[in-house]
């Protein structure tokens, strides 16, 4: 490593490689010690809350000041390695499952589709202002 000091020195120096994963770049939210709710209860009212703030509403995309952004991604996984993904690299940022083994109502019908096996979210704190918000919907036929 090469590098000035605060009296503009020169200096030199080995260094041992510092190992940074994809995330070690994230915050877990921050609980105040002034919240009394279980961490889960919390955790799931701050993602319930976030998202109806910063999601786009229809009358922010026609000129309004847009807080956030939706996007939909299909991640071609066996569900097996999406759920070592949950539960591995992001264990810390997510949620409790949100209803495991439940039934999934589509937006535009009432027809349950029974392809869902596992639903979860998750909260990531990107400093010093930014959240990414995930809801994740695990296929139990992939």
């Amino acid at each position: 490593i090469l590098f000035n000091d605060g009296d503009g020195k020169t200096c030199t120096g080995d260094v041992e490689p510092i190992p940074i994963q994809f995330q070690d770049l994230f915050m877990e939210v921050p609980i105040p010690p002034s919240i009394s709710l279980p961490k889960t209860e919390f955790m799931d009212a701050l993602f319930t809350e976030l998202w109806k703030t910063v999601v786009p509403r229809t009358e922010t995309l026609t000129g309004g000041e847009e807080q956030g952004m939706e996007s939909v991604k299909y991640m071609e996984l066996p569900n097996s390695a999406m759920i070592k993904i949950l539960e591995g690299p992001l264990r810390s940022f997510v949620l409790a499952s949100v209803e495991p083994k439940v039934l999934d109502l589509t937006a535009d019908s009432n027809t349950p589709n029974t392809d869902i096996l596992d639903k979860r979210k998750a909260i990531i704190f990107l400093p010093s202002k930014y959240h990414l918000l995930f809801k994740f919907k695990i296929s139990q036929n992939h």
